[in-house]
């Protein structure tokens, strides 16, 4: 025999006992592992949804800067609804129950060394952030990490700087859209990425204008955002000369919190500051609650990411009426553009929201000018809010000296009933329940009756109640004002549930 067939001969055997027994061996384990995790369910692990235990929430640097700026940060960690309802029932003489472990501060992202404000039980704290170029992060561990929120709130006096601005510190996502954002003459804005997170991000960047898609303009794809970082970029040297812009912010790796800056000016003359919150993704609903009562310029802007027009209807809603403003019913928006269209007549004589319903995903924005006399002016952007699904904090509810504060509520569909607790800096929380009716807006003064000074607002929609959405109003002297959506807090976390796969099992 020869030795190419003896090789052959000594790889190909019958199977005999020893091999026998382990084929059965493995089947036996194999049958095993069947019955212990295999098809009745038994071994799958279910999700698991846990409270939320660590939080962080990146918040930008000032932009505008100056003599006359005043810019501050306010963390507040509020009390679970449980705390609240067992502080309002406790008899005086109770022993207070015992604290939980928890802590919440504010620090200068990516340096190390004391966080500029820390508080260890459920409460806000404010930091001057006027002469700060740094961005700030908030972080909250054990019981004061659910519901986390804090915002940045800018007022300036005089020259560039003169405005009120204010825009909520986000977590960090893989994915961001905007629109009301331009490049034309007068305009300078500027998208600031932010990457609260221990690893680089890498960032695209995709841009939409009046007229369709924009092609990549050069370094837009492949941005580099270090850990604990910050890429701050002015459109206008990346794409200049559009009067309308939409954008996508795409983080390949990692997640980055993204959020732009408008400035406008007309010749030397300023016309007003804000901050364009990102909005939530494409959506075929889209609520805006955020348009104050007054005579005000206004302008929605659509865009339309997809590659198909969308048919889009437009309903306000105030405290009296819902209706469709004149020329927005059933309007043809062309796919890739931002399009335009004026509400100059819409909430002047009532705070009011808008329902946008489209049959294709749309991202939408109103952009709001305030003018004043002596030609002082301030511009605020109304953006989409979800619905209150969890309570949310306000951390600055009283805003800068001279500023005054309205809630704007709004119900789409059915009655809702909302929970707001106001907590002074100091002195105990009141709590007031507030009904907002089907297809109708409720506008509230929170301000803390004969009290003065700081406080905080929490928001939470009631058990049974229809879908309501919240925007924040904050007014100043003259033409200033500006407009935050409220958004939800993040109070759980899921945990996704794992399958049993005997795929690796097999050869």
């Amino acid at each position: 025999m020869s030795e190419s067939r003896r090789r052959a001969s000594a790889r190909v055997r019958p199977v005999g006992p020893r091999a026998s027994l382990a084929v059965a061996g493995g089947l036996a384990v194999l049958a095993l592992v069947v019955q212990v995790v295999g098809g009745s369910g038994a071994g799958s692990i279910a999700p698991i949804v846990d409270e939320v235990r660590s939080a962080e929430l990146a918040c930008p640097a000032p932009v505008v800067t100056g003599s006359s700026a005043r810019s501050s940060v306010t963390l507040y960690a509020p009390e679970s609804a449980a705390d609240i309802a067992a502080a309002q029932a406790a008899d005086a003489a109770s022993p207070s129950p015992a604290p939980r472990a928890g802590a919440a501060t504010l620090a200068d992202l990516g340096r190390s060394g004391s966080p500029r404000a820390r508080i260890s039980s459920p409460g806000r704290a404010a930091v001057d952030v006027s002469k700060l170029s740094t961005p700030l992060l908030a972080r909250g561990t054990g019981v004061l990490a659910p519901g986390l929120a804090a915002e940045l709130v800018t007022s300036g006096r005089s020259g560039a700087a003169r405005g009120l601005e204010a825009v909520a510190c986000t977590t960090a996502q893989p994915t961001s859209w905007f629109v009301g954002a331009a490049t034309a003459a007068g305009r300078r804005d500027r998208l600031v990425l932010t990457n609260p997170e221990g690893v680089p991000a890498v960032v695209d960047l995709r841009f939409w204008n009046e007229t369709g898609a924009v092609e990549a303009p050069p370094n837009s794809t492949g941005i580099d955002v270090p850990a604990l970082g910050v890429v701050s970029i002015p459109l206008e040297g990346m794409t200049a000369g559009h009067a309308r812009l939409g954008i996508e912010v795409r983080a390949s790796s990692g997640r980055v919190s993204a959020v732009v800056h408008d400035a406008d000016e007309r010749g030397v003359q300023p016309r007003g500051i804000d901050w364009i919150a990102p909005a939530s993704s494409p959506s075929r609903s889209v609520v805006i609650p955020g348009l104050p009562d007054g005579k005000l310029g206004r302008s929605l802007q659509l865009l339309v990411p997809g590659e198909n027009d969308a048919i889009v209807t437009v309903r306000a809603l105030t405290p009296d009426n819902s209706f469709v403003p004149a020329g927005l019913d059933k309007v043809e928006v062309k796919a890739g553009r931002v399009a335009e269209f004026d509400l100059a007549q819409v909430a002047e004589t009532a705070a009011s929201a808008l329902v946008v319903t489209s049959d294709r995903p749309v991202v939408a924005a109103v952009r709001q000018t305030r003018s004043a006399k002596g030609g002082a002016a301030d511009i605020a952007f109304g953006t989409a809010a979800p619905a209150l699904t969890s309570p949310a904090a306000i951390p600055a509810g009283s805003g800068p000296s001279g500023t005054s504060t309205r809630l704007i509520l709004v119900a789409p569909r059915a009655d809702a009933e909302v929970v707001m607790t106001v907590r002074p800096a100091s002195g105990a929380a009141t709590t007031t329940t507030i009904r907002v009716p089907a297809g109708r807006t409720v506008l509230v003064d929170p301000t803390p009756k004969g009290k003065a000074g700081a406080y905080s607002i929490l928001l939470a929609p009631a058990a049974g109640s229809g879908p309501v959405h919240a925007a924040r109003v904050l007014r100043g002297s003259g033409a200033d004002f500006t407009v935050t959506a409220v958004l939800p807090g993040r109070y759980t976390v899921s945990i996704p549930g794992i399958e049993p796969d005997l795929t690796a099992l097999l050869p």
